[in-house]
């Protein structure tokens, strides 16, 4: 029985509804939910695939960025492990279908730990903002519920996502609602509610998310579930699924297999002047984080000048 009690809950699976229905059911009760088959009348849903992208898109440049991260020189904090590359869309779609017959590990536990310890070349790399500003009418063929109120259009971020299978997103929180689409591919989500924020050990990634401490040094996400911490949510997002993720729940995500997705975020007014705060205290941080690292990287010699 204790065993069995441990283990995660079923996420509720249900049809799109009402604005209305969902305030009522989902938003003010900060519960997750899958909308399955929600985005599949989408334009993009039938029409973004990867050999789409190379034909209309292939010659743009764009930024990849790894998702992992490690502890920053500071407490506290984090740095990231991977950094960023520029190449042409069609380069990177070749990497994103070699992905495919990767080996996959279902310990996402132990994944973690294997990610810290790769080389930086050896980091999945994933395409984020950068396409959409890249190609900004991509956004016409999304079709997202009015979820968010329409005032609220200047508290909204949006974003495509394009990830080889293997790609890993260490534990984190998002300090907006997010909806996420699934338009290709599988992703498998860790959801971990709120209240458990303190033994996540929050780390500061922007002014938007936190990391959790307990993915970014080898052997603590181990320590975590040892000591009886499990995912309240462990499941898979198919393509055609919309899932809702509110505000300050805590996410890993696995790309199970080469996937394209869109989200947006969008800020109700107690996140919004919540996260005002956070965000020059982060920003600060950041600054004199800089600032640490340069001290430490001018060398013996130059400090004698």
């Amino acid at each position: 029985m204790e065993e069995h009690a441990m283990k995660p809950q079923a996420i509720p699976r249900v049809p799109l509804v009402s604005r209305e229905h969902f305030i009522a059911s989902w938003e003010k009760a900060g519960q997750p939910v899958i909308f399955t088959g929600a985005v599949q009348a989408w334009p993009a849903f039938s029409k973004w695939t990867f050999e789409w992208f190379r034909a209309m898109h292939g010659d743009i440049e764009i930024t990849v960025r790894s998702a992992l991260y490690t502890r920053g020189a500071l407490p506290g904090t984090s740095a990231p492990l991977g950094g960023a590359r520029r190449m042409k869309l069609s380069t990177y779609l070749d990497e994103v279908g070699a992905s495919s017959s990767l080996p996959l590990e279902s310990d996402l536990d132990e994944l973690a730990d294997t990610m810290l310890g790769k080389r930086p070349e050896d980091i999945n790399h994933l395409v984020g903002p950068s396409l959409l500003r890249a190609v900004p009418s991509l956004r016409e063929d999304v079709r997202f519920p009015d979820y968010a109120p329409r005032w609220l259009n200047r508290l909204t971020e949006s974003s495509v996502w394009i990830a080889p299978r293997g790609t890993f997103a260490q534990l984190h929180r998002d300090r907006a609602h997010n909806l996420y689409a699934q338009l290709s591919g599988q992703k498998r989500w860790q959801l971990y509610a709120p209240h458990q924020a303190r033994r996540l050990q929050p780390a500061p990634l922007d002014w938007a998310a936190d990391l959790s401490g307990v993915d970014l040094e080898v052997g603590a996400a181990r320590r975590m579930t040892a000591s009886g911490l499990r995912p309240d949510y462990d499941f898979i997002l198919e393509p055609g699924d919309l899932l809702f993720l509110p505000v300050n729940w805590w996410h890993r995500v696995h790309t199970v297999s080469p996937s394209i997705a869109f989200n947006l975020w969008w800020w109700d007014i107690p996140s919004a002047v919540r996260v005002g705060p956070v965000a020059a205290r982060i920003a600060l941080g950041m600054k004199l984080q800089e600032a640490y690292s340069s001290l430490h990287r001018r060398s013996p010699a130059s400090e004698q000048r």
